[in-house]
């Protein structure tokens, strides 16, 4: 073989080297961009689950202070009743000592209807 065929048979191998390295590249390019399109939707969708789950625990924390707010007008409330109670309590148990206390007594056949009455005048003869 002469010098130039030579040369021609080496540039022959080069280019069927570069298109063979040419034909991977792409195989790979491709590959990677299937890779980053599948990142880049997993990379989406973690954001929308992390706005979802920040929204979440907003509504999470507006949901403890309801609750908390709730809380704080029960146990006022069972304050407030239990005072009530308390007074009615002792309302009660005045009204019912009151009540024992002046119930009519009988006086020689006369019912005296509170102890605020006054007995009738006697007048003692001297």
């Amino acid at each position: 073989m002469s010098k130039g065929a030579a040369e021609s048979e080496e540039a022959r191998k080069h280019v069927e080297l570069t298109r063979e390295g040419l034909i991977r590249f792409q195989g790979i390019k491709s590959e990677l961009e299937s890779e980053n399109r599948r990142l880049d939707d997993q990379l989406s969708h973690c954001r929308a689950m992390e706005s979802e789950l920040t929204r979440q625990g907003e509504h999470t924390q507006e949901l403890e202070k309801t609750l908390l707010m709730e809380k704080e007008e029960a146990e006022s409330s069972i304050e407030a009743r239990s005072e009530i109670e308390e007074k009615l309590a002792g309302s009660w148990l005045n009204l019912r000592l009151r009540k024992i206390c002046w119930q009519p007594r009988r006086q020689k056949g006369k019912a005296i209807t509170s102890r605020r009455e006054k007995p009738p005048n006697r007048h003692i003869s001297r």
